[in-house]
């Protein structure tokens, strides 16, 4: 029972390894354009940049490797500290769906640019 953990702790790694990048490169590439289209108001209007589009750009930067720390965190998950609460998933459901959106439309664009330089 006692290896049960250490091995799915290894799969999920492995799984976030090939899946992350998947979420990861789109929310880099939104959360860029977003900080790059602040800056170009802030400049143009002599304001400063909020720190809601600075914090979007360090979430989407360090989300990959954010991944691998909660996979670490749950080395140490026990079910003596679960609630007898059910949770409220709706808000994580939903951020989850919208980058799933995100990052399909991404890949779906750069697939389709690459697929017309090469075969058109």
């Amino acid at each position: 029972m006692k290896l049960i953990i250490p091995i799915t702790l290894v799969i999920a790694f492995i799984i976030w390894f090939v899946v992350g990048p998947f979420f990861w490169f789109p929310s880099v590439a939104v959360a860029t354009a977003r900080y790059s289209t602040a800056l170009i108001v802030a400049s143009l209007n002599n304001t400063n940049i909020s720190s809601e589009v600075e914090s979007s750009l360090e979430r989407a930067t360090t989300m990959y490797i954010n991944g691998f720390e909660q996979i670490k965190k749950l080395r140490n998950y026990s079910n003596d500290k679960v609630d007898n609460e059910q949770p409220d998933n709706r808000p994580v459901l939903r951020a989850f769906m919208e980058q799933l959106f995100v990052s399909t439309i991404f890949w779906v664009i750069i697939l389709f640019s690459i697929f017309m330089i090469f075969y058109l």
